[in-house]
């Protein structure tokens, strides 16, 4: 599981499994779920969207003290979908200091 977006989708699943089965339309699959997720990682506002979503889990009591594993794959995503958004955020001001020119 190197992709991000199967992480992604996979930690959301095993987070809340019926939130996330609720979630999915009728048919459809992990994979399904999986390229809906790279396709929002192409979005840098939904990329700050997921990073606030993570961040309330890791507070909001969703996930334990105790659960260290999963807050660490948390936070690990956290730090992933920070440095893609950094990255989309780069691209943003370059493309705008090119097209200033």
């Amino acid at each position: 599981m190197n992709d991000l977006a199967e992480r992604l989708t996979m930690f959301i699943k095993d987070l809340d499994f019926y939130d996330y089965m609720d979630s999915m339309e009728i048919d459809e699959t992990d994979d399904d779920m999986i390229e809906k997720n790279r396709d929002m990682l192409t979005k840098p506002i939904l990329v700050r969207a997921a990073i606030e979503v993570l961040e309330k889990v890791m507070t909001d009591g969703t996930l334990e003290k105790d659960e260290i594993e999963e807050r660490e794959r948390c936070q690990g995503l956290i730090n992933e979908l920070k440095e893609l958004y950094r990255d989309q955020q780069r691209q943003k001001m370059r493309h705008a200091e090119r097209s200033a020119r």
